[in-house]
């Protein structure tokens, strides 16, 4: 007797996929009552236990962890600024070590034979743009191991300075890190790259972002000019910067280093119409932000319930009809309402649009209109937003010569005006 696993996902598998695992019992699967049995183990805590029965024809078990482990993992976003130099939030349950104890149990008195055989893997809140061909192929997540956990285009992204009429927002970049050597935690150290457009170019002092390293953790970091002046105590990005980036080195095993490197930022001193940032949960379980810095519209949607009443009044101290108000008995010059609106309630919407914009950067926004978890950035403050658009054709500059994005988006604050 022996229970062979036959398949189970690798490592870093975005939880939000099919996970299946597959056992056979080559001996066992033709008696009484007989099922496969998983038991599901997250942070060394049973959270589930899954039974199946043998396949009629293969006689395999057959078990869809995938439904368990996303209740386990997610990147919930609260932002606490200028913690550790320049990060501003991390996400402890962005991966989980899950174990799986595989057994059986059958009999006409139901025996359950556990923990015969015991699979773990790390799974990941992100997810596939595309099938891949089975649960063995290399996940999504494991090109971002250690690295900025974005698809941000590196080349160029327009950015605002503070001081420029622009209110301050931040530019956010997410960094994954796995299994940190030589021990979970470690620093992690940023250098800013200054490119001046005389020509100059400046590398600043160290950033220390204290125990950012963190076995597999994903940290979230503000990287807008004014975090990272503030990090180093000086305006080093200045109306003088064309553009910059910021690098950190990472010692991944013993004497061996790798250098990673932000995408480029091109500041920006002048705009003139109103900005907005929108910000969104990722491909990889982090957050973006891009800056909408083009012509907007602003609207509100209503909705109120009303009540009819007889349009007029009649005086009591002398019976005259009147279709105006009454003080007492004296008439107003204010005309009785016919139709009183006793609830009124409205939500706001906001047209954006983009600054011309390339390819790489309008494929990398289609994450944008299909994330599930979408702010607006206003007053210093996260306000969650819907996105409106549902579908989103991708552009070619040899098809489409010059192309912007417009989305449509609803506040998620439906606000009450009077009662009456």
């Amino acid at each position: 007797m022996a229970l062979v696993i036959s398949n189970f996902p690798v490592d870093y598998s975005s939880a939000n996929d099919d996970l299946v695992c597959t056992c056979l019992e080559s001996s066992l699967y033709t008696q009484t009552n007989f099922k496969y049995i998983c038991d599901v183990y997250i942070g060394g805590v049973k959270v589930a236990q899954l039974k199946s029965f043998p396949n009629p024809v293969s006689f395999y078990g057959v078990f869809n962890i995938g439904n368990v482990v996303r209740n386990y993992v997610n990147s919930n976003l609260t932002y606490l600024p200028s913690v550790a130099g320049i990060r501003v939030d991390v996400f402890s349950n962005h991966t989980k070590l899950v174990e799986c104890k595989f057994g059986y149990e059958y009999g006409a008195i139901v025996t359950q034979f556990l923990n015969i055989e015991t699979r773990s893997k790390s799974f990941s809140n992100s997810y596939n743009k595309r099938r891949v061909f089975n649960i063995t192929t290399t996940p999504t997540m494991s090109y971002k191991t250690d690295r900025f956990a974005t698809n941000r285009p590196t080349t160029r992204t327009n950015v605002f300075l503070p001081g420029s009429g622009v209110p301050a927002a931040p530019v956010l970049i997410p960094f994954y890190s796995i299994t940190v050597y030589p021990s979970s935690p470690q620093n992690l150290v940023f250098r800013v790259n200054r490119y001046s457009k005389d020509g100059t170019y400046t590398l600043s002092s160290s950033i220390t972002s204290t125990n950012a390293r963190i076995d597999n953790t994903m940290t979230q970091y503000d990287m807008s000019a004014r975090s990272l002046n503030t990090a180093l105590g000086t305006t080093f990005i200045d109306d003088n910067t064309l553009y910059y980036n910021v690098t950190t080195t990472i010692e991944i095993s013993a004497g061996v280093f790798v250098t990673e490197t932000s995408p480029n930022f091109y500041p920006y001193c002048e705009n003139k119409y109103e900005v907005f940032t929108i910000i969104w949960l990722n491909q990889y379980g982090g957050y973006d932000s891009y800056q909408f810095s083009k012509k907007s519209k602003r609207s509100y949607a209503s909705e109120k319930k009303s009540f009819e009443r007889i349009p007029y009044n009649v005086n009591p101290a002398n019976g005259v009809m009147n279709y105006v108000q009454m003080s007492g008995s004296t008439s107003s010059k204010v005309f009785v309402e016919n139709q009183i609106v006793y609830d009124s309630k409205f939500k706001e919407s906001l047209v954006l649009n983009t600054d011309i914009i390339d390819e790489s950067t309008y494929e990398w926004l289609s994450e944008l209109i299909i994330s599930p978890c979408v702010f607006l950035f206003s007053n210093d403050s996260f306000v969650p937003i819907m996105i409106k658009d549902s579908n989103y054709d991708f552009k070619k500059r040899v098809n489409d010569k010059v192309f912007n994005l417009t989305i449509n988006v609803d506040l998620q604050q439906q606000m009450n005006t009077q009662y009456r």
